[in-house]
């Protein structure tokens, strides 16, 4: 969300771009958007930014992506689900299906019911 604020677009607009990222090596978001403000002084494009950012955050979860999931399939839940840049780079890069739901945004709530279903919260009065 902070560095689609540095681009001045939204998550949406964010999502839709993986073409030619700028590189960015910044871990630490503080100085994560301090570099990304200097490629926009650059003179970078808003859709190489914003694939860079993109790219970023993939290089970051693909060691965990590997160590957890050695091949197969992903799921994308939550906000995530609508990255699509981040579907993309995942599904060609690393050779997996990512699957997105039809209601993505439901996930945890539900997961949180039949969590608290298996506890015997279903059963609590008011």
């Amino acid at each position: 969300e902070n560095m689609a604020a540095v681009l001045n677009i939204g998550l949406e607009e964010l999502g839709r771009h993986y073409h030619s990222p700028v590189d960015l090596t910044s871990t630490c978001a503080v100085f994560g958007e301090s570099e990304l403000i200097g490629k926009v002084v650059e003179g970078h494009s808003i859709s190489a930014l914003a694939a860079g950012v993109n790219y970023s955050i993939f290089k970051r979860i693909k060691p965990m992506l590997t160590r957890l999931l050695p091949g197969g399939v992903i799921v994308f839940t939550g906000g995530v689900a609508g990255n699509t840049a981040l579907r993309v780079m995942i599904e060609e890069k690393m050779g997996v299906e990512v699957i997105v739901p039809e209601h993505p945004e439901y996930a945890g709530a539900v997961g949180c019911c039949v969590d608290a279903a298996g506890r015997g919260l279903g059963q609590l009065k008011y």
